[in-house]
Parts: structure tokens; sequence; C-alpha cells
């Protein structure tokens, strides 16, 4: 069973009705528009598996700069958007390009999170969240309710 006549069945349940052999072609046709005006997403593994610390290249600023434009490439991300600090403000894109980025870097390279940080031009935190994530804490208010 395709999706389109899958997607169609669920429609008809939905609705509670019955379409016709034509109005099942015309759905089956939108959902083809659908698809191609749709913007193609490429998968990014986002699990890297890192080297041993001896495996690992040394780093310089570079080679950082030519694992950066991959990544750009992958996530369609101008360079100068990746590299720009914006006073910490960046799209979502940008801000998945540069965890994917930071992770991968302290993967295969011997970096730390000072070459992290000045390479971008941000603050250690930004960095801490590119690398970790936002992690949440809740608060002694948030225990009681």
């Amino acid at each position: 069973m395709t999706p389109e006549i899958d997607f169609t069945k669920k429609l008809e349940a939905y609705l509670d009705c019955k379409f016709s052999d034509y109005g099942k072609k015309r759905i089956h046709l939108y959902l083809k528009d659908y698809a191609a005006s749709t913007p193609k997403i490429k998968k990014i593994n986002t699990q890297i598996i890192g080297l041993p610390e001896n495996l690992k290249k040394p780093t310089t600023k570079d080679s950082l700069l030519i694992e950066a434009e991959q990544i750009c490439e992958l996530y369609g991300v101008g360079i100068t958007e990746f590299m720009s600090s914006n006073n910490g403000k960046s799209t979502s894109v940008v801000a998945d390009a540069r965890k994917t980025f930071c992770n991968h870097v302290l993967n295969m390279f011997i970096v730390n999170k000072q070459d992290l940080k000045k390479f971008f031009g941000v603050d250690h935190t930004t960095i801490s969240y590119y690398i970790h994530g936002k992690k949440y804490k809740p608060t002694t208010a948030n225990r009681d309710n």
C-alpha cells in the first residue's frame, strides 16, 4: 500500500465519506504537487562516534574552517552567517549547524571549548549550549506544584 492510498483511506475515515476514483486521483495529484513544492531535507547523522584520543588530528583555524564549510553545505547555511556572533541571536538552522559542528570537531580533532569559543567569538555558555544542549533544572517552586 502506498502512502497516498493510506492517506486517502485515513482521510475518508476522518471525514466519514467515500471518495470516487476521480476524487482519489485528484487527492494523489495534490499530494504529489505538495511533495514537489516542499524543500528537500538532507538527513544528517547526529550520532558521530569519536575517535580515540591518539587518532584525533591536531586542529588549526584552517582545518576548523574547512569542517565549518562542509557543515554549512549540509545545512544550507552561508559561512558568514554561520560565523557571525549576532550578539547571541541566531536562527535555529544556524544553531543546529553549530551544534553539529561542535560535536563533530570535538570528536574528530584535538580541540577544547576555549578554541571553539575563540573560533566563534562567543562566550563559554554558548559553547556549552552547543555541546550539551539546554537542560531543564527544576526550581523549588516547580517541585512544589
